[in-house]
């Protein structure tokens, strides 16, 4: 996970900074929805055993379909290996494509009986739930659960288990990104259930780690801690270290978040060295961030700023530039509890500016904010308001009311300074 750090939560104890600046702990709730993991797609290998009916039909509507299927689980497999390398444009399109030609495939397929075709139920349900899993990776909620909706109902009716398995984690994923409470727990757990009865422990292990996040959104933390635990568990066992790595860092974000920073720094350490070892690049920079917030809420300035500077190295030679602004922003943060303010208004400059290029407003806004927290501890007033108000006017853009509030509380207490500075020495100025 990024580090953020800027505020305490939930009985973190925090730096000692100054209490403008924002934040990120809503983003990192978002990062932590993004430690869901689905099941594995159908292959084409899958695929194949049951497309063989399709090929003994030698028609041209069989020949059409087998090309639509190859065709569409071509386009999900990279565009899943693009979703990995963070190309999401090129993702996109082999997902869009991927979608049609499953659609096409199923309309095929549910042409059969006037067109000649073989009725095949297993293999129509594998297409229903590819095209869900591509409706999942398009974020489009509603037509993923619709279409696993339909894999499900034709496993049950063929005592696909394993693949029943597979769905029920799937449509958790897809409730839970809804909103839906009433369902996501049932979809996760019976999907464990499922999975331990018919031995598929990769789809165990995904769904217990899903559960943990279940949890810690339902404010249980030990529920998610021990969900967790059973999921790494079963991860080492399979040798999968990518997701072992993933839910140590799940866990030592929510001892974080319990305040015991020991045990969070303890698990942050394990999954560096998993992902370092597997050359993980990219998570391995996000476990440097997590120690760093770590390292300075233990009063560590120079660790944390030394992980924080490793980290920052990474994501620049990635070219993740948004990853970037956070490193900086972090980095500032520590300089200025340290009282290095010219430092920190460098970091929080630098940050500004990569915001400004990538046209995000809402960074921009918040350096922009932090920027004036630096000015006006340098007793630079007027410098100071200008910054704040800029932020207020771009946080108003944006229709942001919880960052307004805290701009306009700023420029309040800014205004009230500098009037006490107008005013004269009578014993009636403001302060």
């Amino acid at each position: 996970m990024s580090a953020l750090g800027e505020l305490p939560t939930q009985g973190v104890a925090a730096p000692a900074i100054q209490e403008e600046n924002f934040a990120g702990w809503g983003e990192e709730v978002m990062e932590l929805l993004g430690q869901l993991q689905e099941g594995p797609p159908k292959s084409l290998h899958d695929f194949q055993e049951e497309m063989v009916p399709l090929e003994d039909a030698v028609n041209d509507k069989s020949q059409g379909v087998i090309h639509q299927i190859e065709g569409a689980t071509l386009a999900l497999g990279k565009g899943e290996a693009q979703l990995k390398a963070y190309k999401h444009k090129e993702a996109n399109a082999n997902l869009r494509k991927s979608a049609s030609g499953y659609e096409l495939a199923i309309k095929g397929l549910s042409e059969s009986t006037s067109g000649g075709l073989p009725q095949n139920p297993s293999l129509e349900a594998m297409v229903w739930y590819n095209l869900g899993h591509v409706y999942t990776h398009l974020a489009e909620w509603a037509r993923a659960e619709e279409t696993l909706l339909k894999a499900m109902g034709i496993q049950k009716l063929s005592g696909k288990e394993k693949d029943l398995a597979n769905t029920y984690n799937s449509l958790g994923i897809v409730a839970l990104k809804r909103g839906d409470k009433a369902s996501v727990i049932h979809y996760f757990e019976e999907s464990i259930s499922l999975a331990r009865r018919t031995g598929f422990p990769q789809v165990e292990a995904a769904s217990l780690g899903n559960m943990g996040v279940v949890y810690y959104l339902k404010g249980n933390p030990k529920k998610a801690l021990q969900s967790y635990e059973a999921a790494i568990k079963i991860q080492r066992k399979l040798g999968y270290r990518p997701w072992e790595a993933k839910y140590l860092s799940s866990q030592g974000f929510i001892y974080h978040l319990q305040g015991k920073l020991e045990q969070a720094l303890h698990a942050y350490k394990m999954a560096l060295r998993i992902n370092r070892e597997i050359g993980n690049k990219r998570e391995e920079a996000s476990n440097l961030g997590s120690m760093g917030v770590i390292y300075n809420f233990q009063r560590k300035p120079e660790e944390s700023l030394d992980a924080y500077a490793t980290a920052l190295n990474i994501h620049r030679d990635m070219g993740l530039r948004s990853e970037v602004t956070k490193d900086l922003s972090n980095i500032g943060i520590v300089y200025q509890s340290q009282g290095r303010l010219e430092d920190a208004l460098n970091a929080y400059k630098e940050s500004l500016q990569i915001h400004k290029m990538l046209h995000d407003l809402r960074g921009e806004a918040k350096d922009l904010n932090n920027v004036a927290v630096i000015y006006q501890a340098q007793g630079k007033m007027e410098e100071a308001l200008a910054a704040y108000e800029e932020a207020y006017n771009l946080f108003q853009f944006i229709k942001s009311p919880v960052e307004l509030e805290v701009v306009k509380g700023n420029i309040a207490r800014i205004k009230a300074q500098l009037e006490g500075r107008a005013t004269p020495d009578s014993g009636k100025g403001k302060k």
